[in-house]
């Protein structure tokens, strides 16, 4: 790098007449008051070395390589505060010659083998060398390295190691976890360690300048790919790196308006599933026999069209249903809707939204007038309080998770109201731990408080909603001490937290699936919007009510029409002009009627109306509620197609299985849970032998009559976008690395950051007044403990991704138990146990957690080898049929066969 064209003042170094003002390279410039110099070097566009210096990073000043020269002295300039009257050369021969000589002294030390070192094409130890004059130096140390491995995702080697400190700054200050220790900060330990907090996200790794830490993968790579991370809703940009027409591995980038330079475990090591020697690589047809056989495509295609028009001409198109998947894109799922209702003539449509976020959607849509959050993560940004409700957030949403521990770190209140002791309980100011399915009773009494102390916003209210005296009327009879009893919350951390909600206009409310999977799911959601509207905190920076959608195109999935009584951009099937625009762009009438929900379809399978279901990306035989039922409604079926990467267990049940490509061998968009539309490119040739989705869509259309002229997924996008409102304005070449947020009604908006702040769709927003109740499934002497079902960090939803991902950790289930419980039952850590509701019963290890409170149990749903959701069923959602996942009364009785 050369220096020949710095600005110098012509008359030389003077020092400067003017306060907050001082000399640079000859010239006379303005600093901020607590500017450092080398911000203010860097503001003015001048380059200088550094090595342990980051801006996101508070600043030790370790490696004492961004010399300059002050006043005739040789200073560090990210830890020297600008002063006035300051003489200050970057770049004289001074400074030059000081930043040379400590660069050489780090050099020294350094050992290593760069040939063989993963980090040598992006060290920043050799282009630092680089940077001050040196020639590049190649080291060649044959010693062997003190080289570790980590969970067989990150490798340490001490003996590269410059001593920077970034690894414990960005674990301690970004991903706010402080979980790594090194032996020049702390003199306990004598290598780079991590502690058993640690959640294995590689971010000490993407920081690292050299190779002391790196992941696992990493290495040289040909190509890098812009994509999309294909895990939970939150949407994080990915680039795929790519060598022999493989992911070698993944990394992200500092501009990502969502990540920002941040990706958790799955995302940046939950890749190797692409790979998978376990993917399904050629159509099977189940034979007279019952064993599946390989086909070609043309036979699979032919078959599926065959048997699905003789059950549309044998019982009508009423007998046909399919389930949409929220894994997959938008274009292909609207390719799927498009051929169920224009090619087979029926609306018995639906995705798994319905299992999570229709309740949510359900009240978005009706209180407000949108089906989506109103918010974007950047809201975080402004937000003084934060409610989280039902929302493990640091482990089903990692980063989403951050930015409320950033909120939090940035003065931010934080209130958690969740039956556990969640990670971010750790962050917060106060942890209201409900007995589940109490959250209405506890909302309702915030409301109390609100209108006992006339914290509500009057002028809001009367402007901009309707039935806030009927909401009024039922608060009334609300009393703070029945709550207390009802929820195990005490009467003064209910009004505390209320206070602390209402006293802000900046008060932002974050809801999970610990709200929406219960049987008055809705109705949770109603309350908490009615407390959004009450305060005013909607349509302003900082506020409104944030749904954290569960898979990565939930979201998506739903607004392209997978949904029984919408069409794409949800629009209603009832309304005849919708449909008669949508059937003139198909070449094909769109029916009417209301279909049924998936949950309603697998009852009527049972009941023989539905003879059969086109099943993709999706496994209800693990997911759905009442396994048992669901798995009888499958074998009740004439014919079941499924379409997905891998053999699942719906997949035993299929008279036809597709294979499919994943999503590094596709292009097309997912949704996140701010509404953003996000671009993945294709980055590998698909597997031989699978297609995309969209394409076997595509090729089924034409066998159905329904013209299909689509070359590429842009172009289905296209289309999708002619027919509706809120994505009239978005295309794949709009897109860019940022994405577009809807509502985006033409080409020139930039799309929606935050809902209603002109205004509601329908005028006025509606308060929804709800009453608490106490759900069907109660506690009895046969089923003592209340069984809570969720996500935890290393695994996603069915696990069909981690599971065949090389590096997963948590390979077992779990049941987790209040030790104070298991003392009463005399079960020890560890004990196989036997899991009973009245639905069901499994096998499955005890573990103690201090953070399950007594009287209540948590297992997730991802393992195959403990179908948790056997245990699950009863009374589903008054409004959209989802199902209690999160109340579910059991007992445990010691297994004597495996104890």
């Amino acid at each position: 790098m050369t220096f020949m064209n710095i600005p110098r003042s012509p008359t030389g170094a003077q020092g400067p007449k003017h306060k907050h003002t001082l000399t640079l390279n000859g010239l006379e410039v303005k600093y901020m008051p607590g500017e450092t110099l080398l911000q203010l070097a860097k503001r003015h566009h001048l380059s200088i070395p550094t090595l342990c210096y980051d801006p996101r990073l508070t600043v030790p000043g370790h490696c004492k390589v961004c010399l300059v020269e002050v006043d005739g002295k040789i200073k560090a300039s990210c830890m020297t505060k600008a002063e006035d009257g300051m003489v200050v050369e970057t770049h004289s021969a001074k400074s030059l010659n000081a930043r040379k000589k400590r660069v050489l002294g780090i050099l020294k030390t350094h050992k290593g083998d760069c040939k063989s070192c993963a980090q040598y094409n992006t060290c920043g130890l050799l282009a630092l060398a680089e940077e001050v004059g040196l020639e590049k130096p190649v080291f060649t140390n044959t010693e062997v390295g003190r080289e570790t491995v980590i969970e067989n995702k990150i490798k340490i080697d001490l003996d590269k190691c410059v001593s920077c400190g970034k690894c414990v700054r960005v674990c301690a200050e970004i991903r706010r976890v402080g979980a790594l220790k090194h032996p020049s900060l702390c003199p306990d330990v004598d290598n780079i360690t991590f502690l058993r907090n640690c959640e294995m996200c590689g971010q000490c790794a993407a920081i690292c300048p050299t190779g002391a830490i790196v992941e696992i993968y990493k290495g040289v790579f040909e190509k890098r790919i812009r994509s999309v991370c294909t895990y939970c809703a939150t949407g994080c940009s990915i680039y795929l790196e790519v060598k022999d027409e493989k992911i070698a591995f993944v990394t992200t980038d500092d501009l990502d308006p969502v990540g920002k330079g941040n990706l958790c475990v799955k995302g940046r090591f939950g890749f190797t599933f692409v790979n998978s020697e376990n993917r399904l690589k050629k159509p099977l047809i189940r034979n007279k026999d019952g064993v599946l056989e390989e086909a070609s495509w043309q036979e699979a295609l032919s078959l599926v069209y065959t048997k699905l028009t003789d059950i549309k001409n044998q019982y009508g198109s009423h007998a046909i249903g399919g389930i949409g998947s929220a894994r997959a894109t938008n274009e292909d799922n609207y390719m799927f809707q498009r051929l169920m209702r224009a090619g087979l003539g029926t609306n018995n449509l639906d995705n798994c939204a319905r299992l999570c976020h229709t309740p949510a959607a359900y009240a978005l849509q009706n209180a407000l007038g949108i089906s989506a959050s109103t918010s974007s993560l950047k809201d975080l940004a402004y937000t003084e309080v934060i409610l989280v409700v039902g929302s493990n957030t640091t482990e089903a949403h990692p980063i989403a998770g951050l930015h409320v521990k950033w909120a939090h770190a940035r003065g931010a209140r934080l209130i958690v109201v969740d039956p556990r002791e969640i990670p971010l309980v750790n962050e917060a100011e106060m942890h209201l731990q409900i007995m589940p399915s109490t959250n209405i009773a506890l909302i309702n009494g915030f409301l109390k408080v609100i209108v006992d102390e006339e914290l509500y916003d009057k002028d809001f209210i009367e402007k901009n909603t309707e039935g806030w005296d009927k909401l009024n009327s039922i608060i009334k009879n609300v009393y703070l001490e029945e709550v207390s009893d009802i929820t195990n919350v005490p009467v003064e951390q209910i009004v505390k937290a209320a206070r602390y909600y209402a006293s802000s206009k900046r008060s932002m409310i974050i809801s999970g699936l610990g709200v929406d999977e219960h049987e008055y799911g809705t109705e949770g959601m109603f309350a908490l919007i009615n407390l959004a509207l009450s305060t005013g905190n909607i349509g302003k920076p900082g506020t409104g009510v944030f749904c954290l959608r569960g898979q990565n195109n939930v979201q998506g999935s739903s607004d392209m029409g997978c949904l029984p009584h919408l069409l794409p951009g949800t629009q209603s099937v009832t309304d005849r002009a919708v449909r008669d625009k949508f059937a003139a762009k198909w070449g094909k009438p769109v029916p009417e009627w209301v279909g049924l929900k998936s949950t309603q379809m697998m009852d009527a399978a049972i009941a023989g109306d539905i003879k059969a279901l086109y099943i993709w990306g999706e496994d209800p035989a693990q997911t759905h509620g009442n396994t048992t039922n669901i798995r009888n409604a499958l074998s009740s079926l004439e014919f079941l197609v499924y379409q997905d990467m891998f053999m699942s267990e719906t997949a035993k049940f299929a008279h036809v299985i597709l294979p499919v490509a994943s999503f590094v061998e596709k292009s097309g968009t997912y949704t996140n849970t701010e509404r953003r539309v996000r671009l993945l490119n294709q980055a590998l040739s698909p597997l031989n032998g699978v297609k995309a989705d969209w394409q076997i869509f595509s090729e089924l259309s034409e066998k159905f009559a329904v013209p299909s002229p689509f070359n590429s997924p842009a172009d289905i996008y296209d289309e999708m976008a002619l027919l509706t409102y809120y994505f009239k304005g978005i295309s794949h070449k709009r897109l860019g690395s940022a994405g577009i947020q809807w509502p985006c009604p033409d080409a020139k908006h930039p799309g929606t950051e935050r809902l209603y702040v002109d205004g509601f769709p329908k005028g006025k927003a509606k308060f929804y007044p709800v009453y608490y109740r106490e759900q069907t499934e109660k506690l009895s002497e046969d089923y003592p403990f209340m069984l809570v079902t969720g996500r935890r960090l290393y695994h996603f939803n069915n696990s069909a991704q981690t599971k065949h991902t090389e590096t997963t950790l948590e390979k077992e289930n779990f049941l987790d138990i209040n030790p104070q419980d298991a003392k009463k039952l005399a079960l020890t850590d560890g004990q196989t146990v036997r899991l009973i509701s009245k639905f069901g019963q499994l096998d499955i290890k005890l573990r103690e957690h201090e953070g399950i409170m007594e009287g209540t149990l948590f297992t997730s749903f991802h393992y195959t080898e403990s179908l948790v959701n056997v245990l699950t069923g009863g009374a589903r959602d008054t409004y959209t049929d989802t199902y209690n996942y999160k109340a579910i009364p059991v007992r445990i009785e010691k297994n004597n066969d495996n104890s």
